[in-house]
């Protein structure tokens, strides 16, 4: 397939380029849900555990 084909009017690498901007706040997001539920996991473990009997 030639390149216009897949991405009409565009000239070099902008366009993929551009669609990566606007994917990056999905990827932020994501990342911090996934550290938002590992603090709130170790959090709920170290309230649940019993040290020294």
């Amino acid at each position: 397939l030639p390149a216009d084909a897949v991405l009409p009017g565009v000239v070099g690498l902008s366009g993929p380029l551009s669609c990566l901007n606007e994917a990056r706040f999905g990827i932020v997001f994501g990342a911090l849900g996934a550290a938002r539920d590992c603090l709130e996991t170790a959090i709920a473990y170290s309230r649940e555990r019993e040290i020294f009997d």
